[in-house]
């Protein structure tokens, strides 16, 4: 469902990040996003045959809660979000508004749901990826080893 970048995601004391090689190097925390609530207005603004509702979150959206969120809502309505902020933008007409309203209050509290298993899914998925490539480094280093004493042990 979301493309995560696995190659460039690690587990580090039960936390997801991603990181990327330099220079510089870059790392971040990955979907470390707690429940959203809304928790205020923002604004209304007339377009026209619409309406832009804003509502403020208790955090910042990132771009995984929002692909989620969009999962969530049927496709008839328009939500999205303001990236890097804690805005979420639903439009609709006036008469629309308690019904579309409600949808968005029960998608946001789905989509938390749906966020917090991904994000497990996730951990386990790079926990297994690190487990293989241990095995895998091992079993080089087995080979090498292996290797390297059949070589010393040739009579010249």
């Amino acid at each position: 469902m979301i493309s995560h970048p696995l190659d460039n995601l690690h587990l580090e004391d039960g936390e997801l990040w991603e990181i990327y090689p330099g220079p510089p190097l870059r790392r971040s925390k990955y979907m470390v996003v707690p429940p959203i609530k809304i928790i205020g207005k923002v604004g209304v603004q007339e377009f026209r045959d619409h309406w832009r509702y804003q509502f403020r979150t208790n955090n910042r959206i990132d771009a995984n809660w929002g692909f989620l969120l969009r999962h969530q809502l049927p496709h008839t309505s328009y939500v999205t979000w303001i990236p890097g902020t804690d805005v979420l933008v639903m439009e609709c007409a006036p008469k629309n508004l308690n019904g579309e309203y409600a949808q968005l209050k029960e998608a946001v509290q789905e989509t938390n749901s749906a966020y917090a298993a991904e994000r497990q899914r996730l951990i386990r998925e790079v926990q297994a990826m690190g487990n293989r490539q241990a095995a895998d480094e091992k079993a080089r280093a087995d080979r090498s080893a292996a290797a390297q004493k059949e070589f010393d042990s040739l009579e010249l």
